[in-house]
């Protein structure tokens, strides 16, 4: 009788010991990874690293950026979306608006922004208008004046269409009756590139592709499309300080996701770390050298800034017929 006492009691302990160390271990008790389905080294990656290690800090685990491109960036969130063991705290999305609200842009596929947890956004996609050191366009008002002027669109590189390089001057066109005609690169490289080489007189590009050509006077960027102005680029004002307010101050929130059903305790410390971690002094010193417009907002209030970006950018979208 005594010897199946212990036995009893000796189970019982070895089942706290699983149970306890295991499925009831506190959020986080191992690495959380950031799915990244772009490229690595473009803005929307290097925010995630950024924001990654500082993360890792306040949660006491470490957070791995892993990048799965592909599939226009739809691919990867529609697959962790329909695996149901990714959706306990420890699997999160880096998505920029157009992959998170797939239905602004009319895009069909899988999933719709309801099927999402808004963790916190890092930063803001950051679009500026830039011409050659020698051209006679010395302010933006001076370039809009000459394309009304003109007898023909004039030309602008800029990336992926109804991305933020390409809704930048569409915007500026449709708000101040500006002529333009785009011609499409590869990305923000390529399009700075083609301003160089003199193939376009303008660039429509992320800052960080020509800030060095700016600091080394090959390049002049005119204005920054960014609610304030970047501290990698003091000299350059907003679109807004230039005489030319648009309908948003910023485009393409860039930010972390969670399946929309994520446990509540793991969304809310997953919050509070990339609160945390925007308060760190080094936080904004890395975003800032890294040329990043950092910019985070959390939990219910991000949810709430999402939703008044879906409900300025679609129409926009619609208007413009970025998307048929």
């Amino acid at each position: 009788m005594e010897m199946h006492k212990i036995l009893v009691t000796a189970l019982i302990l070895t089942i706290t010991m699983i149970f306890g160390g295991t499925a009831f271990a506190e959020f986080p008790d191992k690495p959380v990874t950031v799915m990244v389905p772009y490229n690595p080294g473009g803005g929307s990656d290097s925010s995630a690293r950024v924001m990654a290690k500082y993360m890792a800090k306040y949660l006491d685990n470490p957070v791995i950026v892993s990048n799965k491109p592909g599939g226009g960036g739809f691919s990867e969130p529609a697959r962790i979306l329909k695996t149901r063991t990714m959706h306990n705290g420890y699997m999160l999305m880096l998505l920029g608006g157009i992959n998170v609200y797939p239905e602004l842009y009319q895009q069909s596929y899988p999933y719709v922004y309801k099927d999402f947890r808004p963790i916190g956004n890092i930063s803001l996609s950051i679009g500026c208008i830039a011409v050659a050191a020698d051209s006679p366009y010395k302010t933006l008002k001076d370039f809009v004046d000459a394309a009304k002027a003109s007898e023909k669109p004039i030309k602008y590189s800029r990336a992926a269409a109804g991305g933020t390089s390409h809704i930048t001057p569409v915007l500026l066109s449709d708000t101040y009756g500006v002529p333009l005609e785009d011609i499409p690169y590869n990305g923000d490289s390529d399009s700075a590139t083609a301003l160089l080489r003199g193939e376009v007189e303008v660039c429509s590009a992320n800052p960080a592709a020509l800030i060095p050509h700016h600091q080394g006077g090959t390049v002049r960027i005119l204005a920054v499309f960014a609610p304030t102005r970047m501290a990698a680029l003091p000299d350059v004002p907003t679109f807004e300080e230039a005489g030319f307010s648009l309908p948003i101050s910023a485009l393409s929130p860039i930010g972390i996701f969670a399946p929309a059903d994520i446990p509540e305790d793991a969304a809310v410390k997953l919050s509070n770390a990339m609160l945390e971690a925007s308060k760190d002094p080094d936080f904004s010193v890395d975003m800032n050298r890294m040329s990043l417009f950092p910019y985070v907002v959390v939990g219910e209030d991000y949810d709430k800034q999402m939703e008044e970006f879906a409900s300025i950018i679609g129409p926009i979208i619609k208007k413009v017929g970025l998307y048929k």
